[in-house]
């Protein structure tokens, strides 16, 4: 994935020559996650580190609050492992691989997200595709995007949420009538643990916090990009991108992988959790994969639509436009060396007007080419794939992964 990332967004950095008067009043150092006291706390955590050192303090010290615990005091009761229970701790998928593999890819995806959307802005930017006056526009609309970024009551709302449900999940456990190390049974009564009781206040939260927190960024990302085209923009049909250059929007929406990774990672492992403890198949569950891998690829790449109805005039203007243009320059040409007014001792081949009348085609294919949503096929797969990497290790409940392997073998003969 990150090798993929390197070569759709080599450019969203980079300088490209502007009207200053577009960029002055901007500020261009904005971040999709850099605000919100949850934020300044974490990055307070390995603030005296950089790059992959800074990241890796935080994981650790989230991962120490949020799975030690829960494996020590489970330890200290016999519920980390053997027969005390009909779920020990270290059996529990669901919760094990939430705390160690989601967690921690939510964390990552802070330094993965940002500088790729960061550059997305810089790019929009420096890339002279607002007219003249917008600059004040658009700050405000960013200065708008980062209050609701930065807001405490919407964080707050998120945890309540965070909170709830996972006091919830810790109900339906006490009335599933199994005992786990989140709740066991004595007689009729059923009882929530100490591993349970910091389940619920703090590790479930913590898990969920993080995942909500994304969703909410991914929608302030959405309504950025719907701001954005409000704007008045000066899009031209012929770009290479044949986006009127607005592809780079489609490669910033790819950064989001990681977060659709790992929300498929908790589906995967929800998956995985009912066919080990409740004997279900693998069979039953193919439809709702098929929906989450198609609802995720859907939020992902929604968004985008807001470019549609800009890119459908533009489109529409630029074969009006060359249209008239390749009208009247073929009349010319067919004048000229068809109907014998050319100068007799001028060659036709060789001349700029045929070079002329080749770029003129060319450009006017490029326009028929061009596409309503700033996507293309490379970054709808990438996030496809993204979305279907974690459930594939589920097949391994179907197939041996003797079987798997040959399977995939004969697929590629």
């Amino acid at each position: 994935m990150s090798k993929l990332a390197r070569e759709l967004v080599p450019s969203f950095c980079a300088w490209v020559p502007m009207n200053t008067s577009s960029r002055s009043d901007i500020n261009e150092d904005f971040l999709l996650s850099g605000g919100g006291r949850i934020y300044q706390l974490l990055k307070r955590i390995g603030n005296r580190q950089r790059g992959a050192a800074q990241v890796t303090r935080r994981v650790v010290v989230l991962v120490l609050i949020g799975w030690v615990p829960l494996l020590l005091l489970s330890l200290v009761n016999g519920l980390a492992s053997g027969n005390q229970v009909a779920e020990p701790l270290l059996h529990d998928l669901n919760t094990n691989i939430r705390s160690l593999v989601v967690v921690p890819l939510l964390i990552i995806a802070d330094v993965v997200v940002d500088p790729n959307l960061a550059g997305v802005i810089k790019t929009f930017v420096n890339s002279d595709l607002m007219a003249p006056g917008q600059g004040p526009r658009f700050q405000l609309s960013l200065n708008r995007i980062a209050r609701l970024r930065d807001s405490p009551w919407i964080e707050a709302v998120l945890l309540v949420v965070a909170l709830i449900a996972s006091y919830q999940i810790i109900r339906i456990d006490l009335h599933d009538g199994r005992s786990s190390w989140l709740a066991t049974t004595s007689g009729t009564a059923e009882h929530i643990t100490i591993a349970g009781w910091w389940y619920g206040l703090v590790s479930g939260p913590i898990q969920r916090f993080l995942l909500y927190r994304w969703l909410w960024r991914l929608l302030l990302w959405c309504g950025l990009l719907w701001r954005i085209s409000r704007l008045d923009l000066h899009l031209i049909p012929t770009h290479p991108d044949r986006a009127a250059g607005l592809m780079f929007f489609g490669y910033g929406q790819y950064s989001f992988a990681i977060v659709v990774f790992a929300a498929g990672t908790i589906v995967a492992a929800q998956i995985g959790e009912q066919i080990i403890w409740q004997s279900a198949e693998f069979n039953s569950y193919k439809t709702l994969i098929v929906g989450y891998v198609g609802l995720c690829v859907a939020l992902i790449l929604a968004p985008l639509f807001v470019f549609s109805t800009r890119l459908w005039a533009a489109k529409l203007q630029g074969l009006r436009e060359y249209g008239v243009l390749g009208q009247k320059y073929t009349q010319s040409f067919d004048k000229k060396w068809i109907r014998g007014q050319a100068a007799e001792a001028e060659p036709l081949l060789g001349t700029g007007d045929i070079q002329s009348l080749a770029d003129l085609g060319n450009s006017y294919e490029i326009i028929t080419k061009m596409k309503i949503v700033p996507v293309n096929r490379r970054v709808a797969l990438g996030l496809l794939g993204a979305a279907v990497a974690p459930i594939l290790p589920l097949l391994l409940f179907r197939f041996s992964l003797q079987d798997l392997l040959l399977k995939i073998l004969n697929m590629l003969e």
